[in-house]
């Protein structure tokens, strides 16, 4: 669809749409993110006007059940477009597949500077990073199976008969129960295990690694080299808390970690020949300058925000 049929997208919220008319809508919510967002936005007021019982009864002298959802969406769909996305809304696709069952595809979004916590059917706890999103492909007899782009940290309900597994664009982690963080920022991805055992390994060979707690198993896309380290698990997962551990960090390491985080673009001037670093806690505000005028004291620097939302610092 290049724009949105409303009767089409009322009769698949009502589950009466044909397998190709399902095929249709998810095909138009994948085109782009505009597209989800207005989805997210129709679904979140329909399933709303399902609630409002009292609505429903007086509208049935008027016309059907059917009619006033195409009513309702019709009036909300030019406000959908601009809706921000809410902390854990999540969206629903019905595919039909080879083997005629129907898969279900639940996605959960972080907004930049957000951070959304969830818990899935099986007890799964969820804590997903600013800008990620986490798909959940599959909660069947098999297996747990979710795709991740971003970071998240997880704690997997332990489940014997279902193994856990979280895959990226460049690796695949299985898991029975356990906590851990698997971060997929650009071509390095890496898992940091908190308690228990992961079996983790690239997409791109057959190698496999059991990592234990308090080790982080990187894999480089462009080198295609993947290694095993010792690290402090409890400080490096601490941004689901609210908050940056900083260890011995340099400047610029600090920079990427909130341009990951607020989704912004950070340009460092004057920065003086000797590495600077910090150690202490950074407390993650919900505004990007908050967080520097912060900084500003601390590093004896200045920062400005263009209007295209680059930010300049100068460090003295």
């Amino acid at each position: 669809m290049k724009m949105v049929d409303f009767e089409l997208v009322n009769r698949y919220l009502r589950g009466e749409a044909s397998g190709e008319e399902r095929i249709q809508v998810m095909k138009w919510v994948e085109e782009s993110e505009s597209n989800r967002e207005e989805f997210m936005a129709m679904r979140k007021i329909y399933d709303a006007s399902l609630m409002d019982e009292d609505a429903v009864a007086a509208g049935k002298h008027a016309d059907s059940h059917g009619q006033r959802a195409v009513r309702i969406l019709k009036t909300v769909a030019s406000m959908a477009a601009a809706a921000s996305l809410a902390a854990g809304v999540t969206y629903f696709l019905a595919v039909d597949g080879a083997d005629e069952e129907n898969l279900a595809v639940q996605s959960f979004i972080a907004p930049e500077g957000h951070r959304t916590e969830a818990v899935l059917t099986d007890g799964t706890e969820i804590c997903l990073n600013s800008g990620s999103r986490l798909d959940i492909l599959s909660s069947g007899d098999g297996e747990r199976r979710v795709r991740l782009a971003g970071e998240a940290y997880l704690d997997v309900a332990h489940d014997d008969a279902r193994p856990f597994v979280v895959e990226t664009s460049r690796m695949e982690v299985r898991v029975l129960g356990t906590s851990f963080d698997v971060s997929t920022y650009g071509d390095v991805h890496s898992v940091v295990l908190v308690e228990g055992s992961v079996e983790v390994g690239s997409l791109e060979s057959q190698e496999r690694n059991i990592i234990e707690p308090d080790q982080m198993y990187t894999y480089d896309g462009n080198t295609g080299l993947s290694r095993v380290e010792q690290v402090d698990a409890a400080s490096m997962t601490t941004w689901k808390d609210g908050y940056l551990d900083i260890r011995n960090m340099t400047v610029q390491e600090l920079f990427i970690q909130l341009e990951r985080y607020y989704g912004v673009s950070i340009v460092c001037n004057d920065i003086p020949e000797t590495q600077l670093t910090m150690s202490g806690k950074l407390i993650l505000e919900s505004r990007i300058d908050s967080v520097l005028d912060n900084l500003t004291n601390l590093l004896h620097m200045t920062y400005t925000i263009a209007s295209d939302g680059v930010i300049t610092v100068g460090i003295h």
